[in-house]
């Protein structure tokens, strides 16, 4: 259901048009984002698959960001 709704979005989005999502590994989604639009792609992916399906108890969306799978580094949005 991630996947679906992160297709819309990044169909519907003019901002997110230049994401690709590229591979998902069981709960893991790797997407390939141009740094010019990487915060705001990020934030919107967070909160569409965090808002996916309402829980009784919340599932956090960790973002990492690299310039390979190898090199992913906890994403910390500016403030």
């Amino acid at each position: 259901m991630a996947m679906i709704e992160t297709d819309k979005l990044i169909n519907k989005d003019p901002q997110c048009a230049n994401a690709r999502l590229l591979l998902q590994i069981h709960d893991e989604l790797l997407f390939e984002v141009d740094d010019e639009n990487l915060d705001y792609v990020c934030k919107h992916i967070q909160t569409t698959v965090e808002s996916v399906v309402k829980l009784d108890v919340e599932l956090p969306v960790r973002i990492s960001i690299g310039t390979s799978w190898g090199a992913l580094k906890q994403y910390s949005p500016p403030n």
